[in-house]
């Protein structure tokens, strides 16, 4: 790599005019400095989950990986000694080429903390326009970096996985997609997220009988 950037910048000097060769030579040279910087710069983050917050959109917060076959290393999230670590994923199939979802999570608090981690299923995002799939899984597995697995909720209308903070701890997590589309992914407080499920069946119900009665009025007028 390094011989790769000095082959490039006599390429350019050897193109430039005579007056600007010493310029354009200092500018690379500050260039080839910072690039180790600039790659540093982009280490992976840990998201603090505060105790007062129902929901946290963690896609935003994490790294997105394709075409990594059926094993992902990544780097984790540093911990409390400040120092990052290594962890290696496999698949859940062997063979498959899926797609990874990469973030970290900490717990800022004395207390361990509880969340579910979420991917809805019957959702526009994600779910495609002309081959929807509202009924397939989003998430496959969810492998954190130090712990239990998370374990995963019976549901029929999103992907849940339950997981658990300890008080100052980090934790890495590696989220296997089910298909090729990015799905949004949430951390929910569980009563929180239950709440919001029953106010949306609730609503369903209603848009349901309304759309029925408005089906027979419908019906009768034409009739």
């Amino acid at each position: 790599m390094r011989e790769r950037q000095f082959h490039a910048r006599g390429l350019v000097l050897q193109l430039a005019p005579a007056g600007w060769r010493r310029w354009i030579s200092i500018a690379l040279g500050v260039l080839c400095l910072l690039s180790p910087v600039s790659h540093s710069a982009h280490a992976l983050q840990a998201t603090a989950v505060p105790a007062d917050q129902d929901r946290i959109e963690i896609t935003a917060f994490g790294e997105l990986f394709e075409g990594r076959g059926d094993s992902l290393q990544t780097e984790t999230a540093a911990g409390a000694d400040g120092v990052p670590g290594r962890m290696s994923v496999r698949a859940t199939t062997a063979g498959t080429n899926p797609n990874w979802v990469v973030f970290a999570l900490t717990n800022p608090s004395n207390k361990p903390i509880e969340r579910w981690i979420t991917a809805e299923r019957y959702s526009v995002i994600g779910s495609g326009v002309m081959w929807p799939d509202l009924d397939a899984r989003r998430v496959e597995a969810v492998t954190p970096s130090l712990g239990y697995l998370p374990d995963r909720i019976k549901s029929d209308r999103a992907d849940i996985f339950r997981i658990t903070l300890d008080a100052g701890q980090t934790v890495t997590y590696v989220a296997e997609l089910s298909n090729d589309r990015f799905a949004r992914i949430y951390l929910w407080k569980p009563l929180d997220y239950e709440v919001k499920a029953r106010d949306r069946q609730l609503l369903n119900g209603i848009l349901l009988g309304i759309t029925g009665l408005l089906a027979v009025f419908l019906t009768a007028v034409f009739a």
